[in-house]
């Protein structure tokens, strides 16, 4: 695994702070060679319900990141349209994520999202109870063990962010696409590389791992 300076880190940020890129519908697809799919619907500020949100930026740079490690194929907001991908019901985002999935034979999701630092563990795994993993948790124990191996341990699944509500990312592809959708909630405290970007590279490798792994089980996913 490649690792980066906290200055490389801020580089990949910058774009998404400042609303860069060159595309005028508000996201980006880049396209892969294997068949996962990594989103970032918060990776710039959304507007939900007329009320201004956190922008989750690090969730840009982990997919970036993932995409030209793995080349696994990767979606994410660059614009604030005053809209929120992950709440509405209507989403150009979602709608694109699913042609894009149906297109390319992608097999699995993993939605990307920060919590707050206050939270009293680092990741919640939301499966929407089980149903937007169809109810197998052989994976989800294995991403588990993952995290455990590479020091982040207080890992829960569906404790808070479930990702249930009709109209998330992942609720929206599991329903329309029927594959495996999570919306995994990471603790601020493990992305914060203004402390030193240890804690983010055992975030990176985990998802590293755990993607290298859904596409060596069983001939694939």
């Amino acid at each position: 695994m490649k690792l980066y300076s906290k200055n490389d880190l801020e580089q990949f940020e910058k774009p998404f702070v400042e609303e860069n890129f060159n595309n005028t519908i508000g996201h980006e697809i880049l396209e892969g060679s294997i068949p996962v799919l990594v989103s970032a619907p918060h990776s710039v500020p959304q507007l939900r319900e007329g009320k201004y949100k956190q922008p989750e930026y690090r969730t840009g740079v982990l997919a970036q990141i993932l995409h030209n490690q793995l080349d696994c194929y990767t979606i994410y907001k660059t614009k604030n349209n005053n809209d929120d991908a992950n709440y509405d019901p209507v989403s150009s985002y979602k709608n694109d994520a699913i042609k894009l999935i149906n297109n390319h034979g992608i097999k699995y999701l993993i939605d990307l999202h920060i919590m707050s630092q206050n939270r009293e563990f680092h990741v919640d795994i939301g499966t929407a109870r089980g149903r937007n993993i169809n109810n197998d948790y052989k994976n989800i124990e294995k991403l588990i063990q993952i995290f455990h191996s590479n020091n982040i341990y207080q890992v829960e699944i569906d404790r808070i962010f479930t990702g249930a509500y009709p109209h998330t990312v992942s609720s929206t592809i599991w329903k329309n696409c029927h594959i495996p959708a999570i919306q995994l909630e990471i603790n601020w405290v493990l992305l914060d590389f203004d402390k030193g970007t240890r804690s983010f590279h055992f975030v990176l490798k985990s998802l590293m791992e755990y993607i290298e792994y859904l596409i060596q089980i069983d001939g694939g996913i």
